[in-house]
């Protein structure tokens, strides 16, 4: 067990649909940062895309639905979100496909139905999406809406990072220190290097901790240290966990009981669990 394993208790897949795929962002489409949102500014505009929503227009479908979802122009309603997002959907949006398979998954406007999420996000992996193929290697590494598999959930995660998707390359490594994908060692750690020489502070957390365990790559004690303290510097609640662990339980350094309550303690101040008593070393 190791990195984000051990300082987190659960992993929050709407969090992760957010950071990948970017909810709102063609409800703020064509806005530029020095006006007010166009949508609410321009009822003639908000006007012509509704009709064209009703018409049957695709396109318009789908902003409709992000507009419902984020409030913006639109009353915040989740159930006309769903409703938009699903005849996007039908009529061939891949992503409205993408984001109506999260909303069966969650229950977000629908009733919540795993199988018709996973329809659909399938749908949309095997078009070759690379957002679908990461948030599908997530659900197959967790085993939220599926049986966890890790091979399925490296396969997946693999063919999204080899089409350049970040988050995939993220995903890839942390399944693989965790245990939820069988893949390749290297190439994990590769892919979690890229991630965090790119700033990712989860990426560093775990790059850093897989260093000082020797895993998936040889140890390196200062590297694993320098990589923890930059994320732990930044707030990265695993980062401090892990540097928690690594001194009470002498890891590549001496047990210092002092400084390992230091380290729990600031991650408690920022509202993460990590009690000691909570934390194995696997």
């Amino acid at each position: 067990m190791t990195a984000r394993t051990l300082c987190r208790s659960h992993i929050m897949v709407t969090a992760t649909f957010l950071l990948i795929f970017g909810v709102n962002a063609l409800a703020q489409q064509d806005e530029r940062p020095t006006t007010a949102p166009t949508w609410t500014n321009d009822p003639a505009r908000l006007e012509a895309l509704v009709h064209a929503a009703y018409s049957g227009n695709r396109d318009a479908m789908y902003v409709l639905s992000a507009l419902y979802r984020s409030g913006r122009g639109m009353p915040k309603d989740t159930k006309e979100a769903a409703f938009w997002c699903e005849k996007a959907a039908n009529a061939g949006k891949i992503e409205a496909m993408r984001d109506l398979g999260v909303m069966y998954l969650e229950g977000l406007g629908v009733k919540k139905d795993e199988r018709t999420a996973i329809q659909w996000l399938q749908k949309v992996a095997d078009g070759g999406e690379p957002a679908a193929i990461t948030f599908l290697g997530i659900l197959y590494g967790t085993g939220l809406g599926v049986p966890a598999d890790p091979k399925a959930a490296w396969r997946w995660e693999a063919h999204a990072a080899e089409l350049g998707n970040e988050a995939a390359m993220l995903w890839a490594g942390t399944f693989y220190l965790a245990g939820r994908a069988d893949g390749d060692a290297l190439q994990a750690m590769a892919w979690l290097r890229r991630a965090a020489e790119h700033g990712d502070l989860g990426a560093m957390a775990d790059l850093g901790f897989a260093y000082v365990k020797g895993v998936g790559l040889s140890r390196d004690t200062a590297a694993g240290l320098k990589w923890l303290n930059a994320a732990a510097a930044a707030g990265e609640p695993a980062a401090i966990c892990n540097l928690g662990i690594i001194y009470r339980d002498g890891i590549g350094v001496p047990k210092d009981s002092v400084v390992a309550m230091n380290w729990f303690t600031r991650g408690a101040a920022i509202g993460d669990d990590l009690r000691p008593n909570n934390r194995t070393t696997g």
